[in-house]
């Protein structure tokens, strides 16, 4: 995965993560982590993934491990 973290600010974003893999593959986001959407679930082989990351006016920084092909891709946001 490229890159395997991302720090965002506070406002709403969308960003790209390659996935360099070989065999099918699925996007998992935690279920505490709202906030955070992909516009796919799975593939095949090398791709991408858009992340989209929500607004955080919690004033609270916060954090989602998302794990792609088994791969752990963290997003850390900042709060307003």
């Amino acid at each position: 995965l490229t890159p395997r973290a991302k720090d965002v600010s506070s406002v709403a974003a969308s960003y790209i993560v390659q996935v360099v893999v070989d065999t099918p593959w699925q996007v998992e986001i935690p279920g505490d982590a709202t906030w955070v959407t992909t516009d796919v679930a799975e593939g095949t082989g090398n791709g991408q993934v858009t992340i989209t990351v929500e607004e955080n006016a919690t004033g609270r920084d916060r954090e989602a491990e998302v794990r792609i092909a088994g791969l752990v891709h963290k997003v850390e946001q900042e709060g307003r």
